[in-house]
């Protein structure tokens, strides 16, 4: 059976949240005037962005939750491009999100290097945008094979991430860029909405790690409770915190303020996954390992309540938590885990979902969990 937790996490665990008003905001944007707002997130944009402006707003993917907002943006003749991703994703990190973001560029354009690469502020708030800007890029099916210009700007508002890219014809790279800073300069964040400080994603040297095989933690009478405490330490990633005060760990790498280091490689299809880990730490509370640049991450956490780690993967809008272990998988093990060659603690065992409303609910998988 399940047992559905009907929980509103700021109610059960003490952790804040926004209060739900009466009256449901829009879950995904409105418009109004000329500016886009998407209420739930406690933003809105300008509808112009350089000489570029807004031509389509619409739910990228989770339709009618309002989880994964995108508008685009085009210049008059359609030579250059903007977007704005406002996505709600399980794990939020913008540092993590900027540097998967930059392989897929990279993978797309080739031999490209950064020409500007900067922590910027959003609106008012300093330290809170990583902006890159990138040379000049190839590829077949963009622009005719023509040399590209692109670049993109990353923040966090509450569990929000804003992910905004600008491309268009390299001999027009100057307009590229405004247009990129014509939608960092357009966003507007509501008062009072926590907008996280971050910093460049710095990699220390690689810190491969002994491949020895972890051991899967036994399901036991304590298993249920393990597990829900695994689904809380899921829904506290997405807390914002309340000031200097605040003794709650950030989660790794905080937004890029944390050093990291690559502690092995997996394959994921066509292309690979980097386990990332605090730097300096054999025993880490945290591997992460960046499925794609939507929001999807691969998350070996320190259980809350006893021994071992808790495998999860997590995604837009949900964290889904599958086995235990009584360390951290090897490498070795994680690559078997993907490809579905190990099917040892794969089964699910609960899910964190959370709502557009700032809400999260836990879903506990009790014939997996015994």
């Amino acid at each position: 059976m399940r047992l559905r937790v009907g929980v509103q996490v700021a109610a059960a665990l003490l952790l804040s949240a926004p209060a739900v008003a009466a009256k449901k905001p829009p879950l995904s944007w409105q418009a109004s005037g000329d500016r886009i707002a998407v209420p739930t997130a406690h933003l809105s944009l300008s509808k112009t962005a350089g000489s570029a402006v807004m031509t389509e707003t619409h739910e990228f993917s989770r339709k009618g939750e309002g989880l994964d907002n995108v508008a685009q943006f085009e210049t008059p003749d359609r030579k250059i491009f903007g977007t704005a991703y406002v996505y709600l994703p399980a794990y939020p990190d913008v540092a993590l999100t900027a540097y998967q973001t930059d392989r897929s560029i990279r993978g797309r354009f080739g031999a490209i290097t950064f020409t500007e690469q900067s922590v910027v502020a959003s609106d008012g708030h300093p330290g809170t945008v990583i902006r890159l800007v990138y040379s000049d890029g190839r590829a077949e099916k963009v622009n005719g094979g023509e040399p590209v210009a692109t670049a993109a700007a990353f923040l966090r508002a509450s569990g929000w991430i804003v992910k905004l890219r600008a491309s268009g014809p390299a001999e027009r790279r100057s307009e590229v860029v405004a247009v990129l800073d014509g939608l960092l300069a357009g966003l507007r964040i509501d008062k009072g909405t926590y907008v996280h400080p971050v910093g460049l994603l710095q990699l220390a040297a690689p810190c491969p790690a002994a491949d020895r095989p972890a051991a899967v933690v036994p399901k036991t009478d304590k298993t249920t409770a393990r597990v829900l405490a695994a689904a809380m330490n899921s829904a506290v990633v997405t807390i914002d915190p309340k000031g200097k005060k605040d003794d709650l760990a950030r989660p790794f790498p905080n937004n890029g303020l944390q050093q990291a280091c690559v502690r092995g490689t997996i394959k994921h299809g066509d292309s690979s996954i980097d386990l990332l880990q605090p730097v300096g730490l054999a025993d880490p509370d945290t591997v992460v390992g960046v499925i794609n640049d939507a929001g999807s991450m691969l998350v070996i956490e320190k259980a809350l309540t006893s021994p071992g780690y808790d495998f999860k993967v997590a995604e837009i809008g949900v964290a889904n938590i599958y086995g235990s272990y009584d360390a951290i998988p090897s490498v070795t093990q994680i690559n078997a885990l993907f490809s579905g060659t190990a099917t040892e603690g794969t089964s699910r065992q609960a899910s964190v979902k959370l709502l557009a409303t700032g809400d999260t609910r836990m879903d506990i998988v009790m014939e997996s969990a015994k």
